[in-house]
């Protein structure tokens, strides 16, 4: 069972997501499946999403509005990685 009391500071989960997110990136880059454009707009994806979880902690806490926000924008740019990677 997954334990979901955890401060609400913390990101709960975001860092290790941010961290696939730049993995799957980078691995695109480097097999060639992300180039050009694609890169670009992936890798710029991913550093949005990493601005908006830093902001998101700012003022020392991730409101639920913002931890639902940041969820949608997670997946969001899961699916473009893995759509681009497979030339979906």
């Amino acid at each position: 069972m997954c334990n979901l009391n955890f401060p609400n500071n913390q990101a709960g989960g975001f860092d290790l997501a941010s961290q696939n997110l730049t993995r799957r990136y980078t691995n695109g880059v480097k097999d060639n499946s992300l180039v050009g454009a694609e890169a670009g707009a992936v890798g710029s994806a991913v550093n949005h999403f990493k601005q908006d979880l830093a902001e998101s902690r700012a003022d020392g806490q991730i409101s639920p509005w913002e931890r639902a926000n940041l969820r949608v924008e997670r997946q969001a740019v899961s699916q473009m990685i893995y759509g681009l990677r497979h030339n979906g």
